[in-house]
């Protein structure tokens, strides 16, 4: 491979990026197979060796590179050779450029790139195909600048680019293309607002006239903005590792609008107007028979929206009588029958919480669960586990919810600022841990559990508004749709630790359920299930929906709970599920194919 070179000469040294993404994905995906023609080998760096689905690489795909690649699938069998009209290229960053040869491109100093090849195409043909898409995009760029224009003109402008920073600071992670420059917020590089390297792009834009914005820095300012308006900070990550042109803004826009089962407004709708009405749209989901989800993408930490269109699991509907009749005969005191799952185990919980009250020890749980109440939450995560074949599930919370039962909200944004990792809970089980090395389990569960626990601290002051929020307080915006992530041990030194190849988070209270309130104040993110695979299959829809009903089950012990705590005003607190406490279960063999 031969490095391209910039100004400063061949990008090489740890600050360029290579991990930027938690792996320099070149070195990760390696060279394209032997003998394999230019398409295919474009293909093979498009996909990050076929770990991506092609639908989802070609996001990643700049006009110009597209139209090349159109080129290539008209002729696959063009070989990849040293010459050649066109040089095709892979980055660190995980995206392919296919250029003509000779021409320069300001790529990133952060972005290792390098050439992998050439290969002899029309370049007429690629230049009236990139013609006619610029000629969209530049249709559409005047409507993103015609709705940043009335924006300057209501003096609005300056509030949504102070606004756009600081949603930005509270995404877990942002990287996104604007050409061949690369935008991010990431743990190892922030260009995008202030950081200890100075003045980030987003920040120095306020010191000039908009009217002199240049056409990239006015789509940037437009774009996460709408984002947040469609549905939060959140849907910024569905840009990541993609590339940011106007065109696709609006499509997204539309395709949400549709998926949200809405009408298309007019054509000359504001570009704001209509990222509101997205959001609009998507409170449809609320006790609708769709379920909103995102599809989350390891490797360059994408994560996209889809809606599935039933949420219907394919387990028997009492499927809950089944796993926990003779915990509910017990506890409960009477033959459980056809009860619904809220009933079940809303008066399980309260059954729970009366014989914790008393005192009256739980000859059940094991050494991480300490009492009634953390029994059944463990026996939950249990059944996730075993419903969707996984390695190991989790859940994780808040030990003590009497903290929040505060009617001042002074004292509430107190006391949640007081709040440190080590006041929330990992509730961890495995399956065949215990013929895992002694070190290595220890090690996995210890990393999962602390990790989980700083998630939690991160997103329960997201639930305040955001002026209530300490400006010195690192939080996140909680999660609220489930999600199903591939190739995430390579996302981050946890992920790696952990060996989380596939998982399956279902946050909690659920989308279709209201937020969870605890004296006065409603919270989202506040409780979720886990699971996740080590190695196998990837999960389907039917692992997530699942693991979702564990949540919905999960989310009824809460219910009772914090009904317990408003009439009791009294602590329930979660004094188990200590790091390096877990409950491992015997193995069994790993299905052959999904659940789906």
């Amino acid at each position: 491979m031969i490095d391209v070179l910039d100004e400063g000469g061949p990008v090489r040294d740890a600050r360029d990026g290579s991990g930027l993404l938690g792996q320099d994905l070149l070195a990760l995906v390696g060279d394209p197979p032997r003998g394999a023609s230019a398409r295919d080998a474009s293909l093979f760096l498009a996909t990050h060796g076929h770990r991506m689905p092609l639908a989802r690489a070609t996001a990643s795909l700049g006009p110009f590179d597209a139209a090349a690649l159109a080129a290539l699938d008209a002729s696959p069998s063009l070989p990849l050779a040293a010459r050649g009209s066109f040089a095709i290229f892979g980055s660190s960053l995980g995206r392919l450029r296919i250029r003509p040869v000779g021409e320069t491109f300001a790529h990133n100093p952060v972005e290792r790139v390098v050439e992998i090849g050439r290969v002899d195409l029309q370049s007429r043909e690629i230049a009236k195909i990139h013609a006619r898409v610029l000629a969209v995009e530049r249709a559409n760029h005047e409507r993103v600048r015609r709705a940043v224009d009335t924006a300057r003109e209501s003096g609005a402008l300056g509030e949504i680019l102070a606004s756009v920073a600081d949603h930005v600071e509270h995404v877990e992670a942002v990287g996104f293309f604007v050409g061949d420059a690369f935008f991010c917020r990431l743990e190892r590089l922030n260009n995008l607002t202030t950081s200890k390297r100075g003045k980030g792009f987003l920040p120095s834009l306020a010191v000039r006239d908009p009217r002199a914005w240049s056409d990239d820095e006015t789509l940037i300012v437009a774009a996460l903005h709408a984002l947040f308006e469609s549905g939060q900070a959140v849907r910024f990550e569905e840009w990541n590792g993609a590339v940011l042109t106007a065109t696709r803004l609006w499509q997204r826009l539309h395709e949400l609008l549709r998926a949200y089962g809405a009408s298309l407004p007019p054509r000359d709708t504001d570009l704001f107007a209509l990222a509101r009405a997205v959001r609009e749209a998507s409170k449809r989901s609320v006790g609708a028979e769709w379920l909103r989800w995102r599809w989350v993408y390891g490797l360059n930490f994408q994560k996209r929206e889809e809606v599935l269109p039933s949420a219907r699991t394919s387990e028997d509907a009492a499927q809950h009588v089944r796993e926990f009749a003779a915990d509910w005969d017990e506890l409960v005191g009477r033959r459980p029958a056809a009860v619904d799952e809220r009933t079940f185990f809303y008066e399980l919980a309260r059954a729970a919480i009366a014989r914790d009250a008393r005192g009256q020890p739980c000859d059940r749980a094991g050494e991480a669960a300490h009492g009634w109440l953390e029994w059944l939450i463990e026996r939950i995560v249990a059944s996730a586990l075993l419903a969707t074949d996984s390695d190991y599930a989790m859940s994780s919370s808040l030990r003590d919810l009497a903290c929040l039962l505060v009617t001042d909200g002074n004292e509430l944004d107190a006391a949640l600022h007081r709040l440190t990792p080590r006041d929330f809970y990992t509730c961890f089980v495995s399956r065949g841990f215990a013929a895992l090395d002694p070190t290595l389990a220890a090690e996995i569960v210890a990393s999962v559990q602390r990790r989980m626990m700083f998630n939690r601290w991160h997103f329960i002051p997201g639930s305040l508004e955001r002026a209530r929020i300490d400006p010195g307080r690192h939080w996140y915006y909680p999660p609220v749709l489930p999600d199903i992530a591939i190739h995430s041990d390579v996302q981050h030194a946890a992920h790696a630790r952990a060996r989380v190849k596939y998982s399956v988070r279902a946050p909690g209270p659920d989308q279709s359920q209201p937020p969870l309130v605890v004296g006065e104040q409603a919270y989202r993110g506040f409780y979720d299930v886990r699971v996740v695979r080590m190695t196998g299959p990837e999960y389907q829809a039917e692992d997530m929906l699942r693991a979702r009903r564990r949540t919905l089950w999960l989310g009824h012990v809460f219910a009772a709970l914090v009904d317990d705590l408003h009439a009791q005003r009294c602590a329930r607190v979660v004094t188990g599920f200590e790091v390096g406490h877990w409950l491992d279960i015997a193995p069994r063999a790993r299905q052959a194919a999904s659940n789906a």
